[in-house]
């Protein structure tokens, strides 16, 4: 019990008041011995001040000299030092004083890289997300984020985008349908045992289901300790896109992935905090740092925020543009959109200016990339009539996160026209039974990484397949033509160009926005020198003090 605290509930600091030892052991729910022990404590201490008279009927004076917030305070570092952290956030929220700026000021400086006894860690706020460490299950940023620092792949993207060896020590094909790969010796995982052959072909069997609609594994045998061949049912030039992914992570045995060969192990994983401990048998160089500590709060720390600090605070802009957009599909296989004339008329109807909800984040996009532009249809044709409210289903990313509020504006322009319009919330990671023949409109997101063609992939075979369900009968066979041709290139972007241009021709695409991503991190805190990714993540493979 933080017994200072307790009296700043009943007692006004700076205030003499008279009160008694009886009293004291009812508010501390203790012996009147032991609220004596207490009082005497604290008084020595210098945290009150307590006076004493002799003499029948005399009651005792009490002063608080410390302010409630420097009782707090003084509570919290040893509650910290402990690892209680959620014991220490309801300390502040019980006393109410989140925005209080001295309580800010000290959580400010606990996160952040810190030294304790030549430990260099990392400690970082972050509200709590339920975590999926199986990469099959792996549905949000968080989840994608925690299994890249500890899993690897056979292959991996470098910072010019393009794909290059990473467990592997070398592969080859002739015809893209039988792969012979050869594994780096000596690498570990986490629990020291060497990475082999078994381990990479049980991984790969695990994960490959998932991906059957997009490339077969015909039958995968093991040559040696190091070395397995892979045989496809049909050639598949992307394969090492695929790999290179990091639902493609090799693990021990390739059972239920918690042990992997990432720069960082977890250590600890709770509803409170995540400890990821660097793996100092890494097989690249290891990170700086030896250990992060993700903490679960609703405490808003001051360091990281979407808008700019006051004038006298310094800190750094971070901008980064996402690839990638918001768009609403136009479904020309089934329903009131099926008639070409309807379609092209809500099409051209649909004016991204007016779904531009934030100006400061996000621009207008004419293709999936920021900057590149496909050519428009130019006729519009005049009003059909409808026989029914058409449809509108809007993508939900996770609970209460979806794009309802790019489906109002677009709602209004319908309202305007006389045309009515309904709405659906669908959740993609959820199986939908004949999805397409149930809405009319879809309106969604994608963003691309920076394993381009993989993303493109995906975009169209994930279920529910959108564009690819929305598409009448020979623009599908066209665009399956396309997609059977991008899969038998190394590069097959000129396909996917051609695949976007082919949905606007349609009126099966619309693109509205493209996302631009603006934070500001304070610079008087231990984030000064900390790397983030375009989405706010932190790059924990790149900290390290800078001592200049």
């Amino acid at each position: 019990m933080h017994y200072e605290l307790v009296l700043h509930q009943y007692f006004e600091e700076q205030r003499r008041t008279e009160t008694s030892i009886d009293q004291l052991a009812c508010l501390w729910q203790c012996s009147d011995r032991y609220a004596k022990i207490v009082i005497k404590q604290l008084h020595e201490q210098q945290k009150v001040l307590w006076e004493t008279s002799r003499g029948r009927g005399r009651k005792p004076f009490l002063t608080l000299l410390h302010s409630k917030t420097d009782a707090v305070l003084q509570a919290l570092q040893p509650l910290w030092q402990q690892k209680k952290y959620d014991k220490a956030f309801q300390l502040v929220k019980e006393f109410q004083l989140q925005q209080h700026p001295s309580i800010q000021a000290w959580m400010n400086e606990q996160f952040g890289l810190h030294a304790y006894n030549e430990e260099h860690v990392f400690i970082q706020p972050t509200y709590y997300v339920e975590l999926f460490l199986n990469p099959l299950k792996a549905v949000s940023r968080h989840d994608m984020h925690i299994l890249e620092q500890l899993h690897e792949s056979l292959f991996s993207i470098n910072d010019r985008q393009e794909i290059e060896k990473n467990l592997l020590f070398d592969f080859s094909t002739e015809d893209y349908k039988t792969w012979h790969f050869v594994l780096r010796k000596g690498v570990l995982f986490h629990n020291l045992e060497e990475l082999t052959a078994n381990d990479a072909v049980a991984s790969l069997r695990y994960v490959q289901p998932f991906y059957k609609n997009i490339f077969t594994i015909e039958s995968m045998g093991i040559i040696s300790r190091y070395a397995f061949l892979m045989t496809l049912n049909q050639p598949f030039a992307l394969l090492p896109n695929f790999l290179a992914s990091i639902r493609f992570a090799i693990f021990y045995k390739g059972q239920e992935p918690t042990i992997g060969c990432g720069p960082f192990q977890l250590a600890v994983h709770t509803e409170e905090r995540m400890r990821l401990q660097t793996f100092t048998r890494y097989f690249k160089p290891r990170p700086w740092i030896d250990a992060v500590e993700l903490i679960y709060q609703e405490f808003e720390a001051d360091i990281v925020r979407k808008i700019p600090f006051n004038a006298h605070i310094p800190y750094r802009e971070i901008i980064s543009q996402e690839q990638g957009a918001d768009f609403v599909a136009l479904n020309s296989a089934f329903g009131e959109l099926k008639d070409t004339d309807r379609r092209a008329y809500i099409w051209h109807l649909l004016d991204p200016v007016q779904c531009l909800i934030d100006q400061e984040r996000e621009t207008i996009a004419e293709s999936w990339i920021v900057g590149e532009h496909n050519k428009l249809p130019s006729e519009k044709p005049k009003k059909p009539q409808f026989s029914r409210p058409l449809v509108i289903g809007y993508q939900e990313i996770r609970q209460g996160v979806n794009h309802m509020f790019k489906v109002e504006p677009i709602q209004q322009l319908l309202f305007e026209q006389g045309i009515e319009s309904t709405t659906i919330c669908v959740d993609l990671k959820l199986q939908h039974e004949q999805l397409h023949e149930k809405i009319d409109i879809f309106v969604g997101g994608n963003a691309l990484n920076d394993n381009l063609l993989l993303s493109y992939f995906m975009m169209y075979f994930s279920e529910p397949r959108i564009f690819l369900n929305f598409l009448h009968y020979n623009a599908r066979q066209q665009v399956d033509r396309l997609l059977q041709q991008a899969s038998r290139q190394e590069n097959g972007l000129e396909s996917f160009k051609q695949i976007e241009q082919l949905l606007i021709d349609e009126y099966t695409l619309k693109f509205m926005t493209h996302r631009k991503h603006n934070f500001y991190v304070r610079e008087d805190t231990q984030y000064k020198h900390v790397e983030f990714d375009q989405h706010g993540r932190v790059n924990y493979r790149k900290i390290f003090y800078k001592e200049i």
